[in-house]
């Protein structure tokens, strides 16, 4: 098995664990029912100045 292989069998593994977790964290949606989570912040966007020139 050339070092290629190797490194894309262990890419492979990570993707399939990390697409499990992210899974398993959508399940279990922490806090959806917490004070404050229906809560929207409103924010007035900042004023950018560009000195044009």
């Amino acid at each position: 098995m050339t070092l290629y292989d190797d490194l894309r069998n262990q890419i492979e593994e990570i993707r399939r664990l990390l697409n499990g977790y992210i899974a398993w964290l959508k399940t279990k949606k922490v806090g959806e029912n917490e004070p404050g989570t229906k809560l929207v912040i409103h924010e007035f966007p900042a004023e950018y100045l560009v000195d044009a020139e």
